[in-house]
């Protein structure tokens, strides 16, 4: 052997059985608590040999760590004299290796060892008093550690064979403020659509992709079969929400469709509404969208403005896994979101949701071929301001607050009879071709900046709620008795810049009596 090979190797030697050394002073050799004495003074040995190990365990991970520096050094310096093919080399490197794995080890027996007011005698197990300072420090650590996780809200991207999926991950990480807080899970149905998972390869380090593995036919009824993709959505939303919830063990869930865009607030506006849909037990979810949300409907200048509703609005909606426990005995095989909306599911439980939607669709064909996008969706109007809800006070929104200010807001508006004399008031006749001639509206943008008188327009049949919602070019239709956006059957929108509230009779009890 050559020379400096041969001081290499002998300096190689020299390290580790420092380690070795060190490792058998410290660890194998020191003593054991006396399973005789009484438990106070093992408490109080205990204590002080985990000082002394401390103490011990730090000096020696510093010289083990300089060992591995020096070796790593000298494995440098052979490499560049002799090349990392040599033999030297490889025999450096696994000295090097095992020493890593013996400073693991350290760590791992040290770990093990029972900590600071916890010893063991014999078998049994006895638990030292902490001081009120450390019991107070650990309580505080653990409820902060529960409330981290209590945080955390999962959103879920419920997607099939639709490659322009990207559209909605784009804006879902662009606006995420924190990965940790709000993890993305990505669930797809459709068995491996290639062209979508192509698209979703540059994402797979950002989120979490599972796939709905039950590719068999769902057997329908003849006269079902033209909903047949109603049936795999309801299949699919079940299965990914009890992965979510169950499996991946999240508490709360976001969920939104692969054609769905959000807004720069959306995360901002869930995580300040967590808190509310949590300690308010008359609500069960948090709604990005609302339904009348037209850019000519809705007040541009007040993106702050919440409402609560009895009406299930989902497209960017929020639940709890508490609620998904009520909920996945019963879930339904098809049409899942007008099943939420049905009294049983629904119990009386409101949503909240937004003057101003903070999702919107860009999805033209699908499932529902397109339903009501031309003429209504696809005018949805984005918010586009970020409203900073989080220093803001909303408990305006839980149930006896709200009812007292909304119920007071409606009752002093002033009442008209008809659409004409609505339209007359607010001179907001407009020219064009829109329903019951009084114009087409979807273009303009309203506001209600100059503050003005509000209005109510009472309806008293479905019949005559449709009337009007086409005169005023809102959503006409209900589910399970309940028109889109309604609260205790008061719609409220704006038209002619200025607030108006569609409202059912004065006696009104319930949906099922309109």
């Amino acid at each position: 052997m050559r020379r400096p090979f041969r001081q290499y190797y002998y300096l190689v030697i020299i390290l580790c059985s420092g380690i070795l050394f060190y490792y058998a002073l410290f660890i194998h050799n020191r003593a054991l608590p006396n399973p005789d004495d009484s438990k106070v003074t093992l408490l109080h040995q205990q204590n002080s040999n985990y000082k002394e190990l401390s103490r011990k365990l730090d000096s020696l991970e510093r010289e083990i760590e300089s060992q591995v520096q020096d070796s790593n050094g000298v494995l440098q310096r052979i490499k560049s004299k002799f090349g990392s093919n040599s033999s030297l080399a490889h025999k450096l490197i696994d000295k090097v290796k095992g020493a890593r794995k013996k400073l693991d080890h350290l760590h791992h027996d040290f770990d093990d060892e029972p900590h600071l007011g916890e010893v063991h005698s014999g078998g049994e197990h006895v638990q030292g008093k902490l001081s009120h300072d450390e019991e107070d420090e650990n309580g505080a650590h653990e409820v902060l550690e529960e409330q981290s996780r209590e945080s955390v809200i999962a959103i879920l991207v419920i997607v099939c064979n639709r490659p322009t999926v990207t559209r909605c991950l784009d804006k879902l990480l662009k606006y995420r403020s924190s990965p940790t807080k709000f993890p993305i899970i990505l669930s797809q149905d459709c068995g491996h659509h290639p062209k979508t998972i192509e698209a979703l390869r540059p994402y797979e380090d950002k989120l979490i992709h599972i796939f709905q593995p039950n590719m068999e036919e769902i057997q329908v009824e003849p006269a079902h079969s033209q909903f047949f993709g109603y049936y795999k959505i309801s299949r699919h939303y079940g299965w990914a929400l009890n992965q979510v919830f169950n499996h991946l063990n999240y508490s709360n869930l976001i969920i939104v469709e692969d054609d769905i865009e959000v807004a720069p607030d959306f995360f901002e506006y869930f995580s300040s509404t967590l808190p509310l849909l949590k300690e308010d037990p008359t609500l069960w979810c948090v709604s990005a969208w609302n339904d009348n949300g037209k850019e000519n409907r809705i007040d541009l200048n007040a993106p702050e403005l919440l409402y609560r509703t009895d009406f299930f609005p989902g497209l960017g909606w929020m639940l709890t896994k508490e609620l998904f426990k009520e909920l996945r005995p019963k879930w339904p095989p098809a049409f899942w979101d007008d099943w939420m909306r049905e009294p049983v599911q629904r119990k009386g439980r409101a949503c909240i949701r937004p003057e101003i939607s903070r999702t919107s669709t860009f999805g033209k064909l699908g499932v529902s071929k397109g339903t009501y996008y031309q003429t209504h969706l696809k005018f949805i109007k984005l918010n586009d301001k970020f409203v900073p809800f989080s220093t803001m006070d909303l408990t305006y929104l839980t149930k006896d607050k709200y009812d007292e200010s909304f119920l007071a807001k409606v009752n002093s508006a002033q009442q008209v009879g008809s659409v004409a004399e609505l339209v007359r008031y607010t001179q907001n006749v407009e020219s064009g071709h829109g329903a019951l001639d009084y114009g087409d509206t979807r273009g303009q943008k309203s506001d209600t900046t100059n503050k003005g008188p509000e209005y109510k327009l009472q309806y008293k049949s479905n019949v005559e709620f449709r009337n009007y919602a086409r005169a005023l070019d809102i959503m006409e239709d209900f589910k399970a008795g309940v028109p889109r956006t309604a609260y205790r059957g008061i719609v409220s929108i704006v038209f002619g810049n200025r607030r108006v509230y569609l409202t059912p009779s004065p006696t009104f009890s319930g949906y099922n009596n309109i």
